[in-house]
This record gives C-alpha cells, sequence and structure tokens, in this order.
C-alpha cells in the first residue's frame, strides 16, 4: 500500500513553498502545527495544556523541550489528550486516534515509528 499524505501536506504546507514532492522547497525556519476537528474547544485546551506543563517543567526532575523531535513528541501528547477527552466526555467525537505527528525539514518528512523517528 503506498504512503498517504495528510491533508496538511497535500493543502495546506503549499502556502510554505512545499512543492508535494521535494521537501527542499520549503521556506526555512516554518513552525506549523495543523489541527482540525472542533478547533475552538482545541485551542482552549491546547493552551491550557501548555501553562500546566510550563509550571512543570520549572521543577528540577524535569527537562524542557529542546529539539524539534522533542517538540513533535510533546505535540503528540497533547493532541493524545484531547482525544482521550473526547473519547470519553464529548457528545460528538469529532477528535479521535491516531495521531500523526510529521516532522517536515528540508531533508525530508519524518514520522516516528517504533519510537524513533525515520524518514518517510
Amino acid at each position: 500500500m503506498e504512503y498517504q499524505l495528510p491533508i496538511f501536506l497535500k493543502r495546506d504546507a503549499l502556502r510554505y513553498g512545499y512543492d508535494g514532492i521535494d521537501p527542499l522547497s520549503v521556506q526555512s525556519g516554518i513552525r506549523q502545527t495543523y489541527r482540525n476537528g472542533e478547533i475552538i474547544t482545541h485551542a482552549m485546551a491546547w493552551d491550557q495544556i501548555d501553562i500546566a506543563m510550563s509550571e512543570i517543567m520549572k521543577y528540577p526532575n524535569f527537562e524542557a523541550v529542546n529539539t524539534i523531535e522533542e517538540y513533535a513528541d510533546y505535540v503528540k501528547f497533547k493532541f493524545e489528550i484531547l482525544s482521550y477527552i473526547y473519547k470519553n466526555w464529548a457528545k460528538q467525537k469529532v477528535i479521535s486516534r491516531p495521531v500523526d505527528v510529521i516532522i517536515l525539514k528540508k531533508d525530508g518528512l519524518f514520522e516516528k515509528k517504533n519510537g524513533k523517528w525515520m524518514r518517510i
């Protein structure tokens, strides 16, 4: 089965210079989080998770997010929390698993598989 690009790469990444084929076509210095679903609830919860995590990261037993890969893991963590909330308490399940996080860099597209970030 051929790999299917997420909606972000097929549609929205084009606005940032991605030509749909060559990862080198992406403009540098861009960080984008693509969210689809119920955006108002998403944004409110997203920001509150950031507030809680920034407080937790002040304790010496925790390490801050420093790399793009760590940030991608953090983004996935936040999406997992949102999908859990929707699974258990939403009347309409507009956000669910699985959660896809793709890193788009000059040297390619990367997705975490078996605990390791791999070029796709």
